[in-house]
This record gives C-alpha cells, structure tokens and sequence, in this order.
C-alpha cells in the first residue's frame, strides 16, 4: 500500500503546491533495472517536465554536459557507478542538487557521496513519501536561491522573472520587473530617482522620467494590490 507504484497514495497524497518550483528544473534519472527505471520516472513526471532517462553509469557520464539541475542516481550501475558520476556531477556544478538510491547499505561509498554533497539517500523499495520528502527538500534548497516572498500571498521567480500570487501567474512588464527586483534588492531602505532612472531608461537625467517612474509605481501598485513603496518626495522611493 505504502510502495511508490500505488496510484491511490499518487492521486491521494500528491499536494504540488509547495513543489511547483520543480516543474521547470532539469533532472537526470539513472536506473539500469528497467521496470524500477520506467515506473519511477512515471511518478517522478507527476513533480517534472523536463526528465532525462539513463540506463547505465557511461551514458549518463555522455549526458552530464547538459547541466542537469538535479540527479537521480541508482547507486549500483554497469560501467560507472553512482558514486563516480557523482564526483563528474560535482566537478562541473557546485549547485547540482544530487540524491542516491540503492538496495544494499554500502557505508562507505554513501559516506562518500554525502561528502560531495549528495542531499540524501533512499533505499529500495521507494516509498512515495519518502520520495516526496526529498523532492521536498529539492524544492526548499531552490527556492533559497530563487524565491522572493513578499506581500501577503505573493512570490517571485528570480530565474523565471516571473510573479505569482498563490499559483496564478501575474503578467508585468518589462519596466515593471526591473523596478520590483529593485523593490527586492532594496528593503526598508530609500531608492532614489537617479537609480530608478539608470535602471529604468539607461540615463542619469531623473527629471525626465519622473512622471513615467510615477505611473509605473502606480501601475504595479494595482496590478499587485500591494504598496511596495512609498513617495519620498524630492529624493525617490521608501521600500516598504
């Protein structure tokens, strides 16, 4: 009942909502067994779009130029095994997130792998939340890097440059993402006119553009039914 195969655990169980920063991310699955390979990567399709499939050690080593954002690796492969992709993995990306599974406790190379940072390590059979507790923390460690909290229900992708409130996309503007990353980049503190302007129009001349920096703000304010900020006058903007 509790094995990673059951559908009613998939549909029952499955919240996407604290995972959805997974969909867009690259993912290595290496699996020489064939049956544990295919019925993983149908569950693993549930968190990803983008899921490359190896069978074997050499062909995910022929694989790792594409830069994979995170690698699933069966520790016990033909030709190379996970711990040696492991190390090819870290030596091109410090940033890879990679976790390990296997049947057999092999202390020594899962000591190993830790060191290179391998996030954790499941044995087999996978367990559904197991798998999605990792997939979890996946989501936890990207987000540190990725998403900006702000307001009271609102969230920005830094990779993506785009805004969500709950999970619904809201649509900005070109100018309108660049003065919300300055927004961002600048709490509690002032923006004045002159950084505005530079970031804005590429110019140093703030008087032109006040009026197309004030409709902007008033724009944006609207569109996220949140102050962000507030007119300093003379000098800029108060991140609030």
């Amino acid at each position: 009942m509790d094995s990673i195969y059951s559908q009613n655990i998939i549909h029952n169980r499955c919240n996407m909502n604290n995972l959805s920063i997974l969909k867009n991310k690259k993912v290595l699955y290496v699996e020489d067994d064939e049956v544990i390979r295919e019925s993983t990567a149908q569950v693993l399709n549930i968190f990803f779009d983008n899921i490359t499939l190896a069978i074997d050690g050499e062909e995910a080593m022929d694989l790792l130029d594409n830069r994979f954002d995170i690698v699933i690796l069966d520790l016990n492969l033909p030709k190379y095994n996970g711990l040696e992709i492991a190390q090819e993995v870290r030596k091109q990306s410090e940033e890879a997130l990679i976790f390990l599974i296997s049947s057999y406790q092999e202390t020594q190379n899962l000591r190993d792998a830790m060191k290179l940072g391998a996030i954790d390590y499941l044995p087999k059979p996978i367990r559904f939340e197991e798998l999605k507790n990792v997939l979890s923390e996946c989501a936890n460690r990207l987000s540190k890097n990725e998403i900006n909290y702000f307001g009271d229900d609102l969230t920005y992708d830094t990779k993506l440059k785009l805004v969500f409130r709950n999970d619904e996309e809201i649509k900005l503007t070109k100018n309108e993402i660049i003065f919300l990353e300055l927004v961002l980049s600048n709490q509690k503190q002032v923006m004045h006119h002159n950084l505005i302007t530079q970031e804005l129009f590429q110019s140093n001349n703030s008087d032109i553009n006040l009026a197309s920096i004030k409709n902007l703000v008033l724009r944006l304010r609207k569109k996220l039914d949140t102050p962000l900020v507030e007119s300093v006058s003379g000098v800029g903007y108060r991140v609030l």
